[in-house]
Formats: structure tokens, sequence, C-alpha cells
């Protein structure tokens, strides 16, 4: 069957390019919200109006306010147009643009500054421990009197939340700042859309960015005739917006041969509602259509696919000449010309396109399998009858086509000569073609359409289809399609199709169980939302009011994935929320010696096996000791690894040379020498000679690591004996682990 038309070729040659524009363009205008589709007009086409506030006052607003660096000398300008709001944009860096930059953005018609970021170069080529000179508190402060002289006509509407949980690195591998948030309120109720945030650099206190996202509201839902929670809880259980479904997590790394990716049964909200919004004055759960786009300022984590895709391959690795050789040698792949003839059985390469590209890479979904990535230009003799490139990915094993691609017409005059149910069966009819097998396995998205509106204008028709296994859907599968209804012709294929291993479904917790875990974790709360359709004209946004699951504490991460087997709440990678790094308070350490430093950890998010307990009499354990310094040395990853990766990882830094086990326990000896090889100073510890004994207790060959401890003030000695027999407890190792980190600062 082929699959490609030779008509509506001429005006395709940017179409696509432009449409990815306007989907950067978007993220950038609306970075914090959700898409419940796909785009469709994603910029109105809106006049500029002459400026109010000329440029020479925005910048003076901006300099009034901020403290811009002095060497940032290079200036530049520009007249934006985001979400029919007009601004300038100002940007100050550095001559040689390698000391960083510092933009802000002010209102056009207000003078209002809407928009600040600065960004400092790290001069340091490695990474660095970097100690917070300020508190929460301190930062909430300066973020207030900021609030205060920007926004003060803005303050009665504004409610300023707690401040989050999120752990502070001492690393420099992540920027360190406070975060400071108010949230709009319309009517005394939320409006998670707007609001102002704040970020407060946690080693200076100086301003990183500020952000202002301010809706003109018309048209308020009015909140008398609003439904009551419980009857919301009612009807968010009857409808049963969470479904079974089996989610694959999001790789951290690529797959190693033989390796298979793992899936778990989990509840998740259904893709047919938004989010599992119920509206407030109709009780009714709010659908989720393709070019809506929904704003409601809660982030989450999700991992799985929304319904109008599904999940793309993970990243291809691509292989040498030497390794595909190789591979060649070794396993029964199919050549390059076999690959060719493959797709050509089903889709017809134009005469004027000529092969430019290919390569042999490893597929994402299983490390086993071989990818043949196919990619044609035009020849030179450019015609509009003619697409002017196509790609394509083959099976090079199996000889499979894996999915084609060919340019988007751009708008047409034409009129579509078949409806979207033609358009299906043609689909359709081409997945029993190419899939047989797999055909009885898919389902078809409830999507109205899932190129949104704008496309659907231009002729053309997308259909997703997603796995069906044991009866449960997996949205991480699937196939999808695009058809053109005027040239009646699939200009876009693609299988995303792996071999899992999937979980059966015994030992489960039902539906109505999950969902009353989701709502105690995030009962339903009163809120206004926005909800966008892109294709309209004037690309504005309805306001509705509804009851929506958030979480019941300030302090809880929020998930819609929940184990359908253990009831926990995972994150993106799988992994229980639980066990995210964040911030801890420690209830237990007020009149210890070691109160400031254990608290310094504990908002790092280290030391954090007890929760908001410290323990800090207990015995310092090897595994315990060592989660910790990695994690204030890498700033990530400590907290997911087992007790083998991280005695494998301590020993290939140097720091751990002995052969002891996580649950082991560290005297005063052996802990100051792995403190001491931690600061890659064990070459300077074992010189002879040049030391003078600080204590009275120690060997002859121990002298230079007590010396250097001594000098570091690495524990809280007093008098002349250094005890290194002693054990160390949780609250010594936290001390010196501080006092080594600022050695090492």
């Amino acid at each position: 069957m082929a699959v490609f038309s030779k008509s509506r070729r001429g005006t395709s040659k940017h179409y696509l390019a432009f449409s990815g524009v306007l989907v950067l363009l978007w993220q950038l205008i609306f970075p914090g919200a959700v898409w419940a589709g796909g785009l469709a007009q994603a910029v109105a086409d809106l006049p500029q109006k002459e400026p109010v506030v000329t440029l020479e006052k925005a910048i003076s607003t901006v300099k009034e306010n901020f403290n811009i660096p002095q060497t940032y000398t290079t200036f530049s300008s520009g007249l934006n147009m985001d979400n029919q709001r007009q601004s300038w944009s100002l940007n100050w860096s550095p001559p040689d643009q390698q000391g960083g930059n510092f933009t802000a953005q002010v209102d056009v018609n207000t003078g209002e500054i809407i928009n600040m970021n600065s960004w400092k170069n790290n001069p340091q080529s490695g990474p660095t421990v970097q100690i917070p000179s300020i508190q929460a508190s301190d930062a909430k402060d300066i973020a207030v009197k900021l609030v205060t002289n920007l926004a003060s006509s803005k303050l009665a509407e504004l409610q300023l939340m707690p401040m989050d949980d999120t752990n502070i690195p001492l690393s420099n591998y992540s920027p360190t700042s406070y975060t400071v948030h108010w949230q709009r309120l319309v009517n005394d109720i939320p409006f998670p859309n707007d609001g102002i945030t704040v970020q407060v650099n946690t080693l200076d206190g100086e301003i990183q960015s500020y952000s202002l996202n301010w809706t003109t509201l018309t048209q308020i839902p009015d909140a008398k005739e609003v439904i009551s929670a419980s009857k919301a809880t009612e009807n968010f259980l009857n409808t049963q917006l969470l479904e079974l479904q089996y989610f694959t997590p999001d790789l951290m790394r690529p797959l190693i041969s033989g390796e298979k990716q793992d899936t778990k049964l989990v509840y998740q909200m259904n893709n047919s509602y938004l989010g599992g919004a119920i509206d407030a004055l109709t009780g009714e759960p709010i659908k989720a259509n393709f070019g809506d786009y929904y704003g409601n300022g809660k982030g989450r984590f999700g991992g799985m696919p929304s319904a109008g895709s599904t999940a793309q391959p993970a990243k291809q690795v691509v292989l040498t000449p030497a390794e595909q050789t190789e591979i060649d040698k070794s396993t029964q792949l199919i050549s390059q010309d076999e690959a060719v003839a493959a797709v050509e059985r089903w889709v017809s390469i134009p005469d004027t396109l000529v092969l430019r590209g290919s390569n042999l890479s490893t597929n994402g979904i299983s490390g086993d399998s071989r990818v043949w990535n196919l990619n044609w230009n035009d020849s030179g003799n450019k015609s509009e009858e003619q697409p002017q490139y196509m790609s394509a990915r083959i099976d090079a094993t199996t000889g499979e086509l894996l999915g084609f691609d060919l340019p988007y017409p751009g708008p047409s005059k034409d009129t579509p000569v078949i409806d979207r149910n033609q358009a299906q069966t043609i689909a359709e009819d081409f997945i029993k073609q190419i899939q047989p097998s797999h055909f009885t396995e898919i389902k078809l998205s409830d999507d109205n359409n899932l190129m949104g509106k704008g496309y659907y204008d231009n002729g053309l028709q997308r259909f997703n289809y997603y796995r069906v296994v044991n009866g449960i859907p997996y949205r991480g599968n699937g196939i999808d399609l695009t058809v053109d209804s005027i040239s009646k012709k699939i200009i876009n294929y693609n299988l995303n199709w792996a071999n899992l291993q999937f979980p059966d479904v015994s030992g489960i917790i039902d539906g109505k169980q999950a969902s009353n875990m989701l709502l105690k974790a995030e009962p339903l709360k009163l809120m206004y939302i926005q909800i966008y359709n892109p294709g309209q004209a004037d690309n504005t946004a309805d306001i509705h009011l509804v009851y929506q699951p958030m979480p019941a504490s300030d302090s809880l991460l929020s998930s819609n994935i929940l184990d359908a087997k253990t009831g926990e709440f995972l994150d993106g990678q799988g992994q229980p929320v639980t066990q995210m790094p964040r911030a801890y308070h420690f209830t237990d350490i007020g009149n210890n010696f070691a109160q400031k430093e254990i608290t310094l950890l504990g908002q790092a998010g280290v030391f954090g096996e007890y929760l908001d307990s410290f323990h800090p009499d207990e015995q310092i354990t090897v595994g315990s000791l060592l989660k910790a310094m990695l994690a204030v040395t890498n700033g990530y990853g400590a907290p997911r690894q087992t007790d083998e990766d991280i005695l494998k990882t301590a020993q290939q830094q140097g720091w751990l040379t002995e052969d002891l086990q996580p649950s082991a326990t560290l005297d005063k000896e052996h802990f100051t020498k792995l403190m001491i090889r931690y600061l890659k100073l064990e070459s300077v510890a074992e010189l002879q000679g040049i030391y003078q004994a600080p204590y009275s207790d120690v060997d002859k060959d121990f002298v230079g690591y007590a010396a250097l401890a001594h000098g570091i003030g690495m524990f809280n000695i007093d008098g002349q004996t250094f005890e290194p027999g002693h054990i160390m407890t949780r609250s010594e190792a936290a001390y010196a682990l501080v006092k080594s980190l600022m050695f090492r600062h």
C-alpha cells in the first residue's frame, strides 16, 4: 500500500518548522502549566500598540529596583507580545558573554516589572561545596520587601504560601535559592495560575528571579451556587477518574544489552479528564478536549504520556563505524539496502529524493534491538508538487517498518474530501495490513482530534492507538498515524512497541480504595482555573470554578501515580515520593552541641533515615555516613543508590580503602582517615617528621591525620586526648562533615 501523495506539497516546506517555533513560544509564555493535548494556534496575530512606557522609563524602573553588575556593559532591548501582553525585553551582559546575564521584562502599558532573571557564571571548573549564608526566614523578608515595592497594589489579592520543603543542595551542581511564592485569591478563592514568585540566592541574599503572572479577569463564575466539597468528592468517586494502567518508569540511563524496562500496575488520572477537576457549579468532571491548555499552577509527578501521543523511544545511541561493523559480524542484521527496500514495501519514495543519511542505532526501548534510521532530501530538482524530505525507521533484525514521516502540508484552500470516520478507516486498514497481530491489542484514544483545530483546518486527521494488555491500558506503547483528508494518504506513521513483562493483576487494591487514598492525600479544594483553547482566534482562556485534588499539606509532594499493589505514590522514575530528597526539620537536636551543623545538613536533605528525627546519640554507620557524603558532594543520586552502590562509589572516589559493611560503625581514628581522604589530603597526612602531635594518645603513624583534623576543627574536643577508639555518633559525624565541607569550600 503506497501512502505518499504528490499533491499539496508546494506549501509544506516551512510549515513544520514554524509549528515547532510556536510550540517553543507557547512553552516560554506559560512555563508552569500543562498541555491537555497538542498545539493548534498558539500565538494570535495581535497588533502592537505604541508603548505608553518608554524604553528609557523601563530601564530606569529596573535599575531602581535591582542591582545590575557594573561589568554588564553590553545592553540590548526588544518589544515583545506575549499572550496579549506587550512588554519591553531588556538584557544586560558582560562584553565577553562569559560572566552571566541579567534580563527583565517591563509591561509597556503599566510600567510593571513582570519578569526578572539574574544568572552569574560559576568560575569553578569542578564541584565545590556551597554553605548557605542566609536562612529561609531571611529570604522571606527579602522577598516580602521586594514584592511590597513592586506590586503593592496587588497585595490585597495575594496570599503568601508556606515555603516548601525543597532541599537546598550544598554542591554547585544545582542552583541554590529559596523560593518564596504568593498565590492570587479571587473572591477569597485560590487562583493558582496567578501570583508572584521570588527566588533568593542562599549564598548572598541576592534576588535571582522575580516573576509576576497576572490575568485580566472577565466573566468570573459566581461562587454562590457551588456544590459542596462532599458532593464533588462523591462525583469524583462515582466517575472513577482514577484508571488502572500499566506504567513504565522514566529511564535514568540507556538500557544495556539484555536489560528490560520495568513495568508497574498503577492508578492514574483517566486521560479523558482534566486532572480530576470537578466543575463546582454543575458537579460534572471536566473533560479534556485535545486543543485545551490547562493552567492551574499545580506541579505533579507524571511519567505517563498523555492520550495525545504514545511515549517516544528513549534517546537513541548512534554507533561508530567500528562498532557497527562488529555488530554486523556478530548479529544477523539486514543491510542498509534491505532497510530501504523494507521502506519501499509500504511507502513510495519520490524520485526527487536522495538518501542523504543513515545510521544504525540502539533502540531505547530495548537495549538488544537495532534500528536503521534513514533520511532522504531533495536532489536539487525542487518541485512544488514533491516533498523536500522524508525519514523512516526500520527494525534492523526483523525488517519491520517502525515509522516514517513526510512533510505536513501547509495551509490549503482545498476542501477535505473525507471526514474523520473515513480517515479512521484508512488508518485502520493500514494498521491491519502492516501490523495485523497488534490491531487486536490496541484501542483508539477517545480524543476528539489529536491534532487540534488548526491542523484539522488544514485537512489533517491524527489517530493515536494505545496498547491494551490484560484489558488494561498501557499508553507507553501504541501506534500513531496522520491522515491527509484531502489526498486521502497517510503522511505519518509511528510504531512504539516493546517486548515487556507485564505484572499480573492479582493482589491489587480496587479503584474505589485507590481514589479514597488519593483524596485523603489530596482532598478536593475549591479554586479557579484557566482552560485555553489555542485554536480560538483570540487565544483567550475560559475561567472555570472547580474542585481540584491538591495536597493536604504544603510539605507533601504531589503525585498522580499510585502503585496499584503497595498504595504508595510514585514519581516519574517509579520510586516512592517519600524517598525523594527534601528538607528535614529535626525535632530532637535542641540542646545538642552540633545543632547548627545538623540543621544545615537537614536543610540539604541529608541524614533523613528517620525523617524529622535525627537520633543524635546513635552510633553512625558506614552506609549512613557515605550516603551523606555523596549527597552533599553530588547534590543528587545518593538517596536512590543501594548500599552496595554507595560502597562501590566511595571506593572509586578513594574515600574508603577498607572492606567494611554498610552496617559497620566507625571509631574516631578510622573516621578521621576517611574524612582526610575525602578532602584529598591523605598524602599530606602521611608525611613524616613535620607534625607536632596535638594529642597525647595517638600513635606516631596517625599524628599527621590528627594534626590536620585539629587544624580543620573537625571535632569538638576539649583537652589533650583524642580517644581514637571512641565510636562516632551521628551528631559527632554531622559536626565533622560540616567542618570538613567548610574547609573544602
